[in-house]
């Protein structure tokens, strides 16, 4: 393993810490740190060994990152090796850009030899980019609603229809089948029987646009296997002639330059296969080696990170490498992590642990109760150490009924206007989450009335619409989504951006039936750049820029809702735009789908007359007030890294209602750290949840809830005695927006 200190021109000295109390002060001092760093923290700035550092929320970890990374700028010494930091998100990068992006040692950081980006930006550019270029194929576009859509297109073409047209038929036999195996009266067997109905009134061309294309590719080969929903791999069940038709489609697109997402990691792991070298260029390069939100590396991944960083090659030294990281909040990865017994697990009992538990986001009070959803409890039991000198530690239960659920939400604002102060309160931040929205068909029944989101909060949107780089199938669902973004951020940039998105997409979709049509386009050299809107100013005339801006502003601001006049408008100049950057001035808008008119994405929602666009904004006048609260409400998932002043967690429904479920650990009958499978999953979400407030935290619970066909979850007053031992205070919600306290 290479010693770090030789890299760098501070203390050599191996018995005495590399950064000096000066240093220190430093760095406190270039992050604007007024009470410095903890004893904890400066722990993991001084030690440059192999390491796993375990953060609690709020005890700073990427603040710590970051300045460690600072230290190390600043005596660097190095110009061809660097240092890589690799997460699942640019946060790391990000906080780098603001924080320290002014400064001498920020600025080194952000060049070559160093690399601060994702994970999948990494093996992109260092591996997966070199492999496709020796094989002559361009990497134009990484979008896995663009790859499929490119697929299903070929797919419709004479000498792929044989491979279509038994996809289209193993559609019609599992709907026999589901039929088959159920009864007449189940929502699956009708399911099937409308759509049998539906199929039947379709031409073929429409039937054969409808087939799922969620595939992966498992080899450079162009073998695959399907992709469920929810991640789970099923191999095909095609004949020879089928399945050389399959791989030659799939190899049709990415000849093209166009991949999913995961393509991206099987043309790395090629190059790892039949090149030594790259090992060899990619360790002398980066000697040290951090990972950020080390909870999210998947499985697959850190096999690979492993195998290129660490594993034992004759000749080459192994990279210094340290993690940071909360098991305890493993939400996001998109299959499962590395188990504790497998190859190269976070936290590591074979690797030297440093512990950061010190809060400074919230007190004690919540530190004791998310302590106890711990599934990997700390080394060093979490300390919250925010001083409470205004109250908001009475974090309560809120127990409602199916009558009461609509004044949940209302009864917590007015509960926080007693628990803040009125400086606290104007400035608050204040999230409602829950561990699922997807919307449920049909309304919530008496036995079941607390499945999502939408069941207290009607308007709620579960959609697309809630998530920043959603992609979609028509460009006016871009601008709705842009809309939406504007309203929930008050940015009027970022709907700018999102839109100017669509019309890119658009750009792809028209001139992309080549790659050499993409190439000689003005889109080619704007199609991947960060601040899309001022690209496509930029590669257009100045009249059409001019007028461009001011229609899609007036678009995005406009307080009603889109209508398809107003969308004429638009459609026409972003029409030219397109033409601008594709130099196609041929095009025939009436065969571009893509930019038709339709209802939008949430035009399946109904609402109460007058209610207007949906959002995911809760506004609450305050009883005998002209105070306005506002709630935002979302999924536990969204809120992750956030800080709030106060959160409310809701009841939400998943094989029975989940709170119900995780009972025993709110009970304290069970412990978190014996948990397994999907309540392992629903623990670890919890506990994000509970950490994310700084003031207040409530749950919402039912006070007794359908669990299964013949049974419910019922809450006792025994039960409720237990939960004010475990520092909850629990309280009825009445339809006047009380609480009555048990």
């Amino acid at each position: 393993m290479n010693s770090i200190r030789s890299l760098l021109s501070c203390n050599q000295n191996r018995n005495a810490l590399p950064f000096s109390a000066e240093d220190i002060k430093w760095v406190e001092l270039l992050l604007g740190l007024t009470n410095g760093f903890d004893q904890h923290q400066i722990a993991v700035l001084q030690n440059l060994d192999e390491l796993d550092v375990e953060a609690c929320p709020g005890s700073g970890k990427t603040t710590v990152l970051v300045a460690k990374l600072a230290l190390l700028s600043r005596y660097w010494t190095s110009k061809t090796q660097g240092i890589c930091v690799l997460s699942m998100t640019n946060a790391a990068r990000e906080e780098i850009q603001e924080r320290l992006g002014s400064t001498y040692e920020g600025k080194k950081l952000l060049r070559h030899p160093h690399f601060i980006g994702t994970i999948h930006s990494f093996f992109s550019d260092f591996l997966a980019k070199p492999y496709l270029n020796s094989k002559g194929i361009p990497l134009v576009s990484i979008d896995d609603d663009l790859c499929r859509s490119q697929r299903r297109k070929l797919l419709q073409k004479d000498n792929y229809l044989p491979l279509t047209d038994h996809f289209v038929a193993e559609q019609v036999e599992k709907r026999l089948d589901d039929i088959q195996s159920s009864k007449a009266t189940s929502k699956k067997h009708i399911e099937a029987q409308e759509w049998l109905a539906d199929h039947e009134k379709k031409e073929i061309s429409e039937r054969r646009l409808g087939i799922p294309i969620y595939w992966k590719i498992v080899d450079e080969s162009y073998n695959a296997v399907r992709v469920s929903a929810f991640g789970g791999e099923k191999p095909f069940e095609l004949s020879k002639d089928l399945s050389l038709l399959l791989k030659k489609c799939i190899e049709e697109v990415v000849n093209k330059g166009v991949f999913c997402f995961s393509d991206i990691f099987v043309f790395s792991e090629a190059l790892m296969n039949t090149s030594e070298d790259v090992y060899k260029i990619i360790r002398a390069r980066f000697p040290l080696l951090f990972i950020d939100e080390a909870q999210d590396t998947s499985s697959s991944q850190a096999k690979m990170l492993h195998k290129l960083f660490l594993s034992d090659i004759p000749k080459l030294n192994t990279v210094t490498r340290q993690r940071f990281g909360d098991a305890n909040q493993t939400i996001y990865t998109f299959e499962p992590p590395m188990q504790p017994d497998g190859l190269d697990p976070y936290p590591s009992s074979s690797i030297s642990r440093l512990t950061l538990p010190v809060s400074h986001r919230f007190d004690q009070s919540i530190s004791s109760i998310a302590a106890n959803f711990e599934t990997n409890p700390l080394n060093t039991p979490m300390l919250g150490v925010r001083a409470a000198l205004n109250g908001g530690c009475n974090h309560c239960v809120l127990i409602f009924s199916e009558k009461t659920r609509s004044s949940v939400i209302p009864t917590f604002a007015e509960l926080l206007s007693k628990e803040l102060a009125s400086s606290e309160l104007e400035a608050a931040n204040v999230k409602v989450c829950s561990h699922v929205h997807k919307e449920r068909d049909g309304a919530p029944s008496t036995a079941e009335f607390a499945r999502t989101i939408r069941d207290y909060y009607t308007p709620y949107i579960a959609d697309k619409m809630t998530k920043e780089y959603q992609q979609h199938r028509y460009l006016i669902d871009y601008l709705n989504h842009a809309r939406y973004l504007i309203r929930d951020t008050k940015s009027l940039f970022v709907g700018m951006e999102k839109f100017a998105e669509g019309v890119l997409r658009a750009c792809f979709l028209i001139g992309g039936d080549s790659h050499d049509d993409i190439t000689k386009t003005s889109f080619s050299k704007i199609k991947s750049m960060t601040n899309k809107h001022s690209a496509i100013k930029r590669e257009v005339s100045d009249s059409l820029s001019a007028v461009y801006t001011q229609v899609v502003i007036q678009s995005l601001i406009n307080q009603n809702k889109v209508d398809e006049h107003s969308w004429q408008a638009l459609k026409k100049v972003s029409l030219e735009v397109i033409s601008a950057l594709t130099n196609r001035f041929d095009i025939d808008s009436s065969k571009v789908k893509f930019i038709d008119w339709h209802d939008g994405d949430l035009s399946h929602c109904h609402l109460e007359e007058g209610a207007g666009e949906r959002n995911n904004l809760y506004k609450h006048k305050l009883i005998n007030s002209e105070v306005i609260i506002e709630l935002k409400l979302g999924t536990i998932h969204s809120v992750k890294g956030q800080t709030h002043t106060a959160t409310l967690l809701l009841e939400s429904t998943n094989r029975g209602p989940i709170l119900g479920q995780l009972k025993p650990y709110l009970l304290g009958e069970q412990r978190a750290n014996e948990a397994t499978g999907f309540k392992k999953d629903w623990l670890n979400t919890l506990y994000v949840g509970l950490t994310r407030p700084t003031h207040l935290i409530c749950l919402a619970i039912p006070e007794s809830h359908k669990k299964t066909a013949t049974s419910n979850i019922d809450w006792t007053i025994e039960d409720f005695e237990k939960l004010k031992t475990k520092g909850w205070k629990v309280a009825r919600i009445n339809k006047e927006l009380q609480l009555n306290f048990i």
